[in-house]
């Protein structure tokens, strides 16, 4: 029996991880908070809650595994500051919350282009989550970085498989296309592996 805590809104990563995890028998409980509701499915709780005043005692903070599926590109707005917050400050607040609550594992998608002086602020913002997820100190921290996530959500066997080109071998991490369903699924393997320590998935690793 597992529960996971899923931070991430209605994008379709999270679409795809959800619909993943509802086929998981080892998967009882998937908490989502969210400050719209969702629509109803099989396992979920949805909670819902405002992002820039979380519930500090909500029971279930605690969870098996923590899934940070944020991205700032999902949130409309062009305040900078707002997205800040969107895209930062209110998903390390939740860890903080959920490691205080004795969950022992986290997984974040984070990007290949992940720096903390990248000339994009969508990259800037996952570096610096990177850094302060791994000062929470969760036992189990795995950080994903895939590189563009494509629309594709059929089965991986369906997939057509044709290795990256590019004039000095093949593409670099940043611009590799992983399927949405094959980010979805690395995301959730390690939230279920939960393994001890820190790691890093790259995107070449990425695999359903």
């Amino acid at each position: 029996m597992t529960t996971l805590l899923v931070l991430g809104g209605t994008g379709p990563l999270t679409s795809a991880l959800l619909e993943q995890a509802q086929g998981e028998l080892e998967v009882t409980r998937l908490v989502v908070p969210s400050e719209q509701p969702l629509a109803p499915a099989p396992k979920l709780e949805n909670p819902i809650v405002d992002y820039s005043s979380l519930p500090q005692d909500a029971p279930w903070w605690s969870a098996d595994a923590m899934l940070c599926l944020v991205d700032a590109r999902q949130f409309k707005t062009r305040n900078k500051a707002r997205l800040q917050a969107l895209a930062h400050a209110y998903p390390l607040a939740a860890a903080r919350l959920a490691r205080a609550a004795g969950t022992p594992a986290c997984v974040f998608n984070s990007a290949a282009g992940a720096a903390r002086h990248s000339p994009f602020l969508h990259n800037r913002l996952k570096a610096q989550l990177e850094a302060d997820l791994r000062a929470c100190r969760f036992p189990s921290l795995t950080i994903v970085r895939p590189g563009i996530i494509g629309a594709q959500k059929r089965p991986a066997e369906h997939l057509p498989i044709r290795p990256a080109r590019h004039p000095r071998g093949v593409l670099p991490h940043r611009l590799r296309v992983n399927p949405v369903n094959q980010v979805a699924a690395s995301l959730l393997e390690a939230a279920l592996l939960s393994a001890p320590g820190a790691r890093i998935i790259e995107s070449h690793q990425i695999t359903a």
